[in-house]
């Protein structure tokens, strides 16, 4: 059996143990509801101002805000709060194949879970504003003048968008992308960094870790530098590229092989 069949194979059964737990609806109810209350503004502006929004503007909206996208991604880690994903079954499927195959199914597992969260919030969001709005590749009214009078929106109606120059260089498709794919690639990293952490630790020291990277990014993003955040790689209105980001988490996905070669795999509580 080729290991890319294994990998699969084992990502399958990851899915369906995962599935019937509560803490991965949870997890998802928890960035759903994060979303809807991070841009119930804006859609009370677009319905005080009376035109059509693209059903692209609520997502994109909440995603670049630097606050609705720090609370979005905790319902993500909390969906991956059991990382390693080490269960009753964990021991046979392990004598069964290798290290390095399951450590490439979590990995895998990882990537899939932010792309289906986001996807999860992304649909909502364009559901949210189907009735009234439009899909296409120009620019919502409501959204262009909230960007182009920032001090103003924020003062009369507390809507943010301060990201005019990225709306004129992309689309709402080309932008909702990006924005995407970066929020994705953020998601992924934080959660490699619990998985590798909680990695045959004690005291859940992947948990601790990733909120002190989470929550310091946030504040430097806020307070001092967006260029220390790494949240802010996300955006690609704020810092323009994921590179910084990606390179990090090509990173700490090797080091992962690294280290499961000296871990063995001990089931100590049944999973509930």
């Amino acid at each position: 059996m080729s290991g890319i069949t294994r990998i699969f194979q084992l990502l399958r059964e990851q899915f369906r143990f995962e599935k019937r737990t509560c803490r991965m609806w949870l997890g998802i109810g928890m960035g759903v509801s994060l979303f809807f209350f991070s841009v119930q503004q804006f859609m009370e502006f677009v319905q005080l101002r009376g035109e059509p929004a693209n059903i692209l503007d609520g997502f994109l909206y909440s995603a670049t805000d630097p606050q609705s996208s720090m609370l979005i991604v905790l319902g993500y880690l909390f969906l991956l709060s059991d990382a390693p994903f080490v269960n009753e079954r964990t021991l046979q499927l392990v004598i069964r194949t290798s290290r390095k195959i399951w450590n490439s199914s979590c990995i895998m597992y990882i990537g899939l879970m932010a792309f289906f969260y986001y996807g999860t919030i992304l649909l909502l969001s364009m559901l949210l504003l189907a009735e009234n709005g439009y899909w296409g590749e120009s620019w919502s009214i409501p959204l262009s003048q909230v960007a182009q009078n920032g001090n103003l929106m924020i003062f009369r109606f507390s809507v943010s968008f301060p990201y005019w120059n990225f709306m004129q260089e992309y689309s709402p498709i080309h932008a909702c992308a990006l924005v995407f794919i970066g929020n994705c690639l953020y998601a992924f990293f934080m959660g490699c960094i619990l998985y590798l952490g909680n990695l045959g630790m004690k005291y859940s020291l992947g948990t601790w870790a990733v909120l002190f990277v989470h929550f310091s990014g946030y504040i430097a993003r806020r307070e001092w530098n967006p260029k220390w955040s790494l949240q802010s790689y996300s955006s690609p209105a704020e810092n323009g590229n994921f590179f910084p980001l990606a390179v990090l988490a090509v990173a700490i996905v090797l080091i992962s092989y690294i280290r499961v070669r000296n871990i063995d795999y001990q089931v100590l509580d049944k999973e509930i």
